[in-house]
Formats: structure tokens, sequence, C-alpha cells
């Protein structure tokens, strides 16, 4: 059984990797931008159509990245350094919702933080259900917070939510990244090992 150092390590790339997943995969594969179809020529009448996949306007981008730039939680945690902002990816609910987008923000070099307040999203079960028989239209992401130090920090993802113009979840990245929630606080999400 792994130890909670290694534990936390696990869940943060775990959870970071979740919220890309509905980010950037998506886009990271289409450079032209061009929407997916509702249904392929190959698909039956009978087979439920996929959702088009939503796409960010230029004006969308920009508005996301300007958010993110402004943001008072990146400007505590960027205090001192000049982040790279990365060109924000749609974000999107598995039923073609567009949620906002996902924007990446590079650090120089790793930081370290004392405990800091860092936001994640409340409702992910509900906001990332996949089946289609159970999936709540027009769910909105509910931000909350938490209490943690972390360590190696090379970067962060935010993710913004255009309808409310802010950013709603912030999460370390990096290879070696650590992150310590305070004295009896919990981490806001499930710890998992591999195997």
């Amino acid at each position: 059984m792994p130890g909670p150092k290694l534990a936390v390590r696990i869940t943060i790339i775990a959870f970071g990797l979740m919220i890309l997943a509905g980010a950037w995969l998506v886009s990271a594969g289409d450079p032209t931008d061009t929407p997916v179809p509702a249904r392929t020529p190959e698909q039956s009448s009978a087979e439920p159509a996929i959702p088009a996949i939503p796409k960010l306007s230029d004006e969308q981008r920009r508005r996301a990245q300007k958010i993110v730039a402004t943001d008072p939680y990146v400007s505590r945690l960027a205090r001192g350094t000049e982040p790279a902002i990365a060109r924000p990816a749609v974000w999107h609910r598995s039923n073609g919702e567009l949620l906002g987008a996902g924007v990446e923000v590079q650090f120089p070099s790793p930081q370290d933080f004392p405990v800091v307040e860092w936001l994640f999203i409340t409702n992910a079960d509900a906001l990332y259900e996949e089946d289609p028989a159970i999936i709540e239209p027009r769910v909105r992401p509910e931000p909350g917070t938490f209490q943690a130090s972390a360590r190696n920090v090379e970067g962060l993802i935010a993710m913004v939510d255009l309808a409310v113009g802010r950013v709603i979840s912030l999460s370390p990245t990096g290879d070696r990244v650590n992150l310590f929630p305070t004295e009896g606080q919990a981490l806001p999400f499930e710890l998992s090992s591999p195997g």
C-alpha cells in the first residue's frame, strides 16, 4: 500500500488528467477546429447520435485567457514569476454542453507554496456523468475550496466557467508535484492507487 505522499501524488496526477481529458483531449487532435458531425454516415438511425463537440470562438479564447491572467487565485500563486498562459481548449460535458475553457499556466521553474486555498469542482460526479439516460441537462460546475501546501508545482490547470466569467477549478501540475492538505482536512477527491 502506498504511503500518504505517494497516494497524494497519484491523486493529483489522476485529478489533473480527469480535468484535462474533458478540456484538451478533444481539441488537441483537431487543429482545424472543424466541428464533429452529430452522426457519421455509417451509423444507423437506431444508434444514438453522438453529440457535437462545441468549439470556442476566438473571443471566448481571449476572454478565458484574460480571466486566468487576472484571477486572484492565479495571481497569488504566480507572484514574482512570469508564467506562460497557453491557448485555451474547449471544456465540455459528454452531452456536448459547453462549460468553458481549460487553460494551462506554466511557471518558468517549479514553485513551492505554503498553505494556500485551492479551487475544485464540488459536483464533478454530476458534471462528468457519461450515461445519456441520467445526464442532467444544464448542470453548471460548482466551485469549492480546500487548504493545502504544495511542492514542485510546475504549472496550473485553470478551468474557466465562461457563463460566470471566473476560474472555478485550479489544480497544480508537474512530474513531481506534491500536495499536502492542512491537518484535519482531507483532499476533496478520492485517493486512489495504481493496480
